[in-house]
């Protein structure tokens, strides 16, 4: 039972970096989208 939870315990940080980065990227994605469509409202006006 130890073990597992050990084992637990060193995969969790790698875990936790990936959803960091997710939702980093998808931060990132949601800028980009935001700028297109304040840029192509700029352009229709």
């Amino acid at each position: 039972m130890f073990e597992i939870l050990q084992k637990f315990r060193q995969i969790r940080p790698t875990v936790n970096l990936k959803i960091f980065k997710n939702q980093q990227y998808s931060q990132m994605l949601f800028s980009k989208i935001q700028i297109s469509f304040l840029l192509r409202t700029n352009l229709s006006s």
